[in-house]
């Protein structure tokens, strides 16, 4: 092989690894996104880690039918290998409540007349009489996937009590009937503020701090610093316009999702438009605070996109992340959009979060303040030391 080959080839590999922006996206960026991904997915497709949550409210423990039912529904619980988990509750409607804020994926209630119902049921068939069924409620919200399969495992417990009954497949004395919530859960909803959330960080990861730096090195903002605007005036012209881009992507977003894709109307209230004012300032205080931090163009390109790619997979845009590894779950916890976007779905009753709400608003105002101090006291105009 030709020398001048070999230098060609040595060149164009020492050009995109001794810059360091570059160097960080070819190796060490795949290495952060794969930790990060298999961080989150690892315990997809383990059964030993399916659970399912499930509401029970019985009103009389004592009688044959209802601790048939508790027994059964015991040999399903994780505590003996199965899948399902109970909770106990005194009051339907709390059960209820539970399951709206998404902390349940059914619940199951036994009536106060189900044993009555489930002996005479027994008498009636030895007499060849005809009769009704003991009834239990299985709650559920319609369009959870996981709601459904619950309810598939529940069909096999109504089966197995009436089998118990007498001891023959025929007898149908227990069955179970489908109580669906008037509030249901579907993931356009519950998307909608992530989606919103990532195009925020669009415009004021990049819009601002990368914008800010570009001007920097350009020498732009020591021109516009000796001209008559003063730097407030300049400061609060980006941001308004960075505003308006925000302001457009929101209309945009809101349309879609509701003309488009049926999107619950309701959802966009006087609430999620404040919020969304609030979740602007946020976003784009973290930009200025990057163009403070960051005096390199290469260098703010890096850090927008290393920002920009982790807060969207680690503050739950697209999907819930509080039961990641501990290894990463303290990004979660420290993230301003984790908040931000579990602010507008608690709005709506979809919030997941294991936290008080209150903090869905203190800790992002913390990380605003925090930005804003350290824009106001490193930020330069120029690049001249």
């Amino acid at each position: 092989m030709k020398k001048s080959i070999l230098k060609m080839i040595l060149a164009f590999f020492l050009e995109d690894t001794r810059d360091f922006g570059a160097a960080v996206w070819i190796y060490i960026f795949p290495i952060l996104l794969l930790t990060i991904l298999v961080s989150i997915f690892s315990n997809v497709g383990k059964p030993e880690n399916m659970r399912f949550d499930i509401g029970l409210v019985v009103t009389h423990r004592n009688g044959i039918a209802t601790q048939a039912v508790l027994k059964v529904f015991e040999e399903l619980s994780i505590e003996h290998g199965g899948m399902l988990h109970w909770h106990e509750f005194s009051d339907l409607e709390d059960a209820i409540d539970a399951m709206k804020k998404r902390h349940l994926v059914a619940v199951v209630e036994i009536p106060e007349d189900f044993d009555r119902r489930f002996a005479s049921n027994l008498l009636a068939q030895r007499m060849g009489l005809s009769y009704e069924p003991a009834v239990f409620k299985v709650h559920t919200m319609p369009g959870k996937e996981t709601g459904d399969i619950v309810v598939k495992i529940l069909q096999s417990v109504a089966r197995s009590i009436s089998k118990k009954g007498e001891g023959s497949s025929s007898l149908d004395a227990v069955r179970y009937v489908l109580v669906e919530s008037s509030s249901t859960f579907r993931y356009v909803d519950w998307i909608v503020p992530g989606v919103l959330l990532m195009a925020f960080m669009t415009v004021g990861l990049f819009g601002v701090g990368s914008t800010l730096v570009y001007m920097r090195r350009k020498g732009l903002l020591k021109r516009l610093h000796i001209t008559p605007i003063s730097n407030s005036e300049i400061t609060v012209s980006l941001l308004l316009s960075r505003g308006i881009i925000m302001s457009v992507q929101v209309l945009t977003i809101f349309f879609y999702a509701v003309f488009i894709l049926d999107a619950s109307v309701e959802q966009f209230d006087l609430r999620f438009f404040l919020w969304t004012v609030f979740s602007g300032a946020v976003i784009c205080s973290m930009g200025l605070a990057i163009a403070s931090l960051v005096r390199s163009l290469e260098g703010v390109e890096v850090v927008t996109n290393t920002l920009n790619w982790v807060l969207m997979f680690l503050s739950g845009l697209y999907f819930p992340i509080f039961n990641v590894p501990w290894m990463v779950r303290w990004i979660v916890y420290l993230s301003p959009i984790t908040y931000l976007v579990e602010g507008y779905r608690n709005f709506q009753g979809l919030s997941m979060a294991p936290y008080p709400p209150l903090l869905n608003f203190l800790i992002p105002l913390l990380w605003f303040l925090f930005f804003i101090f350290v824009a106001i006291k490193y930020f330069k105009w120029s690049e001249e030391k």
